[in-house]
């Protein structure tokens, strides 16, 4: 994942003198600042160009988000799982002590409903072996103190962006507040279902390649909900009709405290896809106490004799995200992820150009940012 900061600073400071070198135009825009977003922002100001990152939302992270509120230590109401080695968290941040952050999770038992019936199944646990969580940070805190740490003046939080007009050089980018930022380059990072809504009006409109691309691929309902509980109840997993897990149709309980310096008990419950939907339509409190009748049906009512309280994020309901992750049916993320003319650029993760079949990972998503920044350094 080596960017070159020479050959991008050369780039862009070609692309200047062949623009008059205005003041007002940026080298790149940024749209967003979750994974990918920041991740460009720290090898765009590595490289010494002029960007900023526009984030719709009231703070940056994007799907990466926690919370300290519930538990004495922080849970991650986004991403959580690194689905690699932990050594990924160097590469990405080009460090040498990120890594240190993780470590892998080791889920020892496990019961799974089928047919009605729940029977203790420890094997399924012991499939997730090889997985890694952060100990006491999160993805949040990875992004923030190694991306974000040295930009953050340059992300402009509550900006939301309605139009990007490539029809001409530079590009103009347009605000809901009326403003236009002008730029040499945009790299977009936000989430699937925004571009699929028509979020973002595109001047000239996106290839039909890329609209075709959109719609082969879906970003579907989920929710994360974390429970603290004044008696642990449950095994390390609980899995229901085992045989449904897909990558877009996933729910589990799992035991959050594990491996967390703590002695609490919290308990999460993680849906994505089909089977998510009927929760994610809820109301909160309605959600929630579909969460614990569900626990009281398997573990005799101890779910609600124990309940001290929770934590929930609706990933359905977050207007600028709408959804979880992306899952591909018929087009793949290298169409997607194809810059447009040189100067629209894709990252996040469901934009990956590479050929490893990999999406809806946070690594997934910062490595992009490195893939359309080294594209800007090509142009």
């Amino acid at each position: 994942m080596g960017v070159s900061a020479a050959a991008l600073t050369a780039t862009v400071n070609r692309v200047a003198a062949q623009n008059g070198g205005a003041d007002d135009v940026l080298d790149v825009a940024v749209i967003g600042a979750g994974a990918a977003g920041l991740t460009a922002g720290f090898l765009l100001d590595r490289a010494g160009v002029r960007f900023r990152i526009l984030e719709a939302a009231d703070i940056h992270g994007g799907r990466a988000r926690k919370d300290t509120s519930l538990a004495d230590f922080p849970l991650e109401m986004g991403g959580e799982w690194i689905h690699t080695t932990n050594q990924v968290l160097n590469t990405l941040s080009q460090s040498d002590d990120a890594a240190q952050r993780a470590a892998e999770w080791r889920p020892v038992t496990c019961d799974v409903l089928s047919g009605g019936r729940l029977y203790r199944e420890n094997r399924y646990a012991l499939e997730w072996r090889g997985e890694h969580r952060f100990i006491s940070t999160t993805w949040f805190d990875f992004f923030n103190d190694f991306m974000a740490r040295d930009i953050r003046g340059r992300i402009d939080l509550n900006t939301q962006v309605t139009r990007v007009d490539y029809s001409d050089d530079p590009l103009r980018i347009g605000l809901a507040n009326g403003e236009t930022i002008r730029a040499r380059h945009v790299i977009v990072t936000v989430p699937l279902n925004v571009l699929k809504d028509g979020d973002i009006h595109f001047e000239p409109e996106l290839p039909r390649s890329k609209q075709r691309a959109f719609s082969g691929v879906v970003m579907p309902d989920g929710f994360k909900l974390f429970m603290r509980f004044d008696e642990r109840f449950y095994p390390d997993m609980v899995l229901f009709d085992h045989g449904y897990q897909t990558p877009e149709a996933e729910i589990m309980f799992y035991n959050v405290s594990l491996d967390k310096p703590t002695g609490q008990n919290i308990l999460g419950l993680f849906a994505h896809g089909v089977v998510a939907t009927p929760y994610a339509t809820l109301k909160d409190n309605e959600l929630v106490r579909a969460a614990l009748d569900q626990l009281d049906q398997l573990y005799d009512g101890a779910a609600s004799r124990a309940f001290e309280g929770h934590v929930l994020q609706n990933w359905s309901k977050s207007p600028f995200h709408r959804g979880t992750y992306s899952y591909f049916h018929g087009s793949r993320p290298a169409t997607l992820g194809a810059s447009i003319d040189g100067r629209v650029h894709f990252a996040g993760e469901a934009y990956n150009r590479r050929s490893d079949g990999e999406w809806g990972y946070m690594h997934v998503a910062a490595r992009s940012a490195y893939d359309a920044v080294d594209e800007i350094s090509r142009s």
